[in-house]
């Protein structure tokens, strides 16, 4: 890092935050309660709003790194920092706006645009740094390509149609963020981080051609199962395969057993000792709460991280590769059968601020 590489950053990072100022001029006018209660222009911005401009800024410091090279020694921390910081200034905006009431359509507007820019800027960093494969950039891209593909529609003269409420489209997106997120820690690379990107995008691709086709009015045209029974199928995919990927982990796990505990090392390997204790008691600890299905999404997100740093000195074998499906697989259905207490369920159905029903 240097003079030129400091020039560059500044350049691009201001560049970003000034479209992002004229972006947000012209929607000003949307600055009304989004619940039509107070008709007129509000005065100022409510406090979820205000955290939203401050999302912006970190996007726009984000944005500074791109088109250069890797960052040396604790650098390479700070795009994975300034994007955490992002997730939670998105995640309290709108718990926020709705706990104050404060809720507008500029500020909803903001939240989706700052949502796509952010997504773009952080997949091509991940793939700048080698963590992503080049097939899942059209991730980054997903929105802008989705509002293109309407905007054709429409010339062609053809209707719009209302988005359903999906709460399934909110995990999946949410999954795909924090997955990107990790993408950016300098401590995960490939081969897990390949594996794991083309894992994910399968069922983003999946909810995205979903939703243009129901958007565009297609989707009685190219939904040929409409009319079967798929209930089977359902009970099949959500509550049983979960419990056998938890099996699956649990006896992944187990296959690799030490003299004090259980690990999903291999007997003999180049890991620092200092670091086998951590992981071999984060093994265990995996393997009580699949083996119960407690928070085993939670779970999962913590498994997949450990997995990716003991790749660091470790071969990606068959056993990893299934363990990392089984992962992915519990992050994006859940556990299925025979579970105990899965907390973070709630949030899937329900947004920041809500409160729960008594």
């Amino acid at each position: 890092m240097g003079p030129a590489y400091a020039l560059q950053w500044t350049l691009q990072a201001s560049a970003v935050m000034l479209i992002q100022l004229v972006s947000l001029w012209r929607i000003l006018p949307l600055n009304r309660r989004e619940d039509g209660s107070q008709p007129d222009l509000l005065p100022r911005f409510g406090p979820g709003t205000l955290l939203t401009l401050i999302r912006s800024t970190i996007i726009a410091l984000l944005s500074g790194f791109l088109l250069q090279g890797e960052l040396p020694g604790l650098w390479a921390w700070l795009p994975a920092g300034l994007y955490i910081l992002s997730d939670v200034t998105d995640f309290f905006d709108g718990f926020l706006a709705r706990a104050t009431n404060t809720a507008t359509r500029l500020g909803e507007t903001l939240d989706m645009n700052h949502d796509a820019l952010g997504v773009l800027v952080v997949t091509v960093l991940a793939f700048q740094f080698g963590a992503v494969p080049w097939w899942y950039l059209p991730f980054g891209f997903a929105r802008y390509i989705f509002m293109l593909g309407l905007y054709f529609h429409q010339r062609k003269g053809r209707p719009i149609h209302p988005l359903k409420p999906n709460h399934t489209r909110r995990l999946f997106a949410g999954l795909q963020m924090g997955f990107i997120t990790v993408m950016l820690f300098p401590v995960i690379g490939p081969p897990i981080s390949t594996f794991a990107a083309t894992l994910f995008l399968f069922p983003f691709l999946t909810m995205f051609l979903v939703d243009y086709l129901q958007v565009t009015g297609e989707w009685d045209r190219y939904a040929f199962w409409q009319g079967w029974n798929l209930e089977p199928l359902r009970i099949l995919l959500l509550d049983w395969t979960p419990l056998i990927m938890r099996g699956l982990i649990v006896l992944i796990y187990g296959k690799h057993a030490r003299t004090f505990g259980l690990t999903a090392l291999p007997e003999v390997s180049p890991m620092p000792e200092a670091a086998r204790p951590i992981f071999l008691g984060l093994a265990s600890l995996f393997i009580i709460l699949f083996a119960l299905g407690i928070l085993s999404r939670a779970a999962a997100v913590g498994a997949l991280v450990a997995a990716g740093i003991q790749l660091n000195w470790l071969d990606f074998s068959p056993d990893y590769r299934l363990l990392v499906f089984a992962l992915v697989y519990i992050l994006f259905v859940g556990s299925g059968k025979y579970t105990l207490w899965n907390p973070e369920e709630w949030l899937i159905t329900n947004r920041a601020g809500q409160k729960k029903p008594s």
